[in-house]
């Protein structure tokens, strides 16, 4: 604590004579990472879901208790378990575009298109058409019932245009547009003047991506940045609160994990990941490295859920571990090894940190622990490829069932959809094609409860922990509140004092 202190106030001085940022009502807010994509066809980070929320709209979105309503469209309504009709509000887009079925329709076309490149288009496979009777109003005709067909329609809608293909730069309904995307992921945001509803108190925000945590909070110190979220260790978060700045925690949905490439002759043993699962002290890495501010991750679905089911505690047992691998043929050798595995982790200090000290806790055990870091978009681009044994990773958001199929059904491997553990079992298939097609909500939450409980049994994941959301901003920042979900939407609502 003592060096943490040295170097920070070295540090200081380095950046005294830094300006702080212009714009009185300009929020700067930093960021470990940029989008992946702000392409709504290739989008499947959290961080390019939360800056695409705060600019457009989906055709649905849901409520506080997590019920699908009407969003850009103006009334919904389920016709039969095949056909959803959709009318839609006088809305335009950021370019003067109006809001037409056609161009929800494009957009819709384009990400369920077999010979197109979305990972999404697995789950819009359900769509076996879509017309256009009037300007206003489309109709959804699926090639099998769905119970959760209203969830597809969340995603958010954009005007495809050429322009918009060849910058990048989303054109959407929302109140703040993008105007500008940086080389290195910063996103800027300005108020739209096409926005109708009511406005933001922001006029600009801009997502400015900072890779070092101890940079982001002596940038946060100085006034380059104004807002920090996540992405912070512990003990930064303590100093930050001690030195001026305003700190704000809350209960986070983020489900983080260890994910396995299942089609590796190693961690494709079931032995290995039922070892692995003893062998890691969670609740010393919670207790230390997260100061408590974490509880233990029982489902990719949230507690609230009726669909939930919690996976019990897997006790931290070392010699049990040793016993499992000693049984499934993985002998010590010479130097104590039984087998050796590569870790795929983001070069972020605090994940590098965790990844050091899994690899203590599974060395305990013979298992040498290779840590393989590398920058946000080279390891995402890997997990997706399978170019991994292991790798850690969270899911950010609040998600219903149907979630489930995305993740874990054999169809659902990129880039169809994110099955990235390349998990293969006709016994999963079969309960998933049954619990997205059951029309009974309840007889749909038992089936929801086995097949988390399948995914336990097999481990396709080995889970970690909740960590709770920490947000540190400057004392000028009023009204930001972290969502459960991680989202930005609070900005919405947040203001900054000159």
């Amino acid at each position: 604590m003592l060096l943490l202190r040295l170097l920070l106030l070295t540090l200081c001085a380095a950046f005294a004579a830094i300006p702080a940022h212009a714009g009185d009502k300009t929020l700067v807010v930093g960021v470990q990472a940029g989008a992946a994509s702000l392409d709504v066809r290739q989008a499947t980070d959290a961080a390019s879901a939360r800056i695409l929320r705060l600019v457009t709209l989906g055709l649905v979105t849901l409520d506080a208790s997590q019920t699908v309503v009407p969003d850009a469209a103006a009334r919904i309504e389920e016709t039969n378990a095949l056909t959803y009709k959709i009318w839609l509000k006088p809305l335009a887009y950021h370019d003067g575009t109006p809001l037409t079925a056609q161009t929800v329709k494009d957009l819709y076309d384009s990400i369920r298109d077999p010979a197109g490149t979305s990972p999404l288009k697995g789950l819009y496979g359900v769509i076996a058409r879509i017309d256009t009777p009037a300007a206003d109003e489309l109709v959804f005709t699926l090639n099998k019932p769905n119970p959760f067909f209203w969830n597809l329609l969340l995603r958010p809608l954009v005007h495809l245009t050429p322009e918009a293909e060849e910058s990048g730069v989303p054109i959407g309904l929302g109140p703040y547009k993008v105007v500008q995307i940086g080389e290195v992921g910063d996103v800027t945001l300005v108020r739209a003047p096409t926005w109708q509803g009511d406005q933001p108190p922001l006029d600009e925000i801009i997502f400015k991506v900072v890779p070092d945590p101890l940079v982001r909070l002596l940038k946060l110190r100085h006034g380059e940045l104004d807002l920090v979220q996540n992405d912070i260790p512990d003990v930064f978060y303590d100093y930050g609160i001690a030195h001026g700045l305003k700190g704000v925690t809350g209960e986070a949905a983020t489900y983080t994990y260890i994910g396995f490439n299942l089609q590796d002759t190693v961690t494709g043993n079931p032995a290995v990941r039922d070892a692995l699962a003893y062998a890691i002290n969670k609740k010393v890495m919670m207790d230390t490295l997260l100061g408590g501010r974490a509880r233990p991750a029982r489902s990719v679905l949230p507690e609230g859920s009726p669909a939930f089911w919690g996976a019990p505690e897997v006790p931290y047992d070392p010699l049990k571990a040793a016993e499992i691998l000693e049984r499934a043929g993985f002998k010590k050798g010479p130097d104590g090894t039984r087998l050796r595995l590569t870790f795929s982790v983001t070069n972020n200090p605090s994940i590098l940190l965790m990844a050091q000290v899994l690899q203590a806790q599974l060395g305990d055990v013979g298992i040498d622990l290779k840590i393989a870091g590398s920058e946000w978009g080279t390891f995402y681009g890997n997990i997706k490829k399978g170019n991994f044994q292991l790798f850690l990773l969270s899911w950010v958001g609040l998600f219903q069932p149907d979630f489930l199929q995305y993740v874990f059904h054999s169809s659902m491997v990129p880039p169809a959809g994110a099955n990235r553990g390349r998990y293969i079992n006709a016994e999963m298939d079969k309960l998933i094609d049954a619990l997205m097609t059951e029309p009974d909500a309840a007889k749909r939450d038992v089936l929801a409860v086995k097949v988390q409980q399948l995914q336990a049994k097999d481990r396709i994941y080995l889970p970690l922990w909740r960590r709770d959301h920490l947000v540190l901003m400057r004392p000028q920042v009023t009204g930001y509140t972290p969502a459960l979900d991680g989202g930005y939407d609070a900005l919405l609502h947040t203001d900054i004092q000159p």
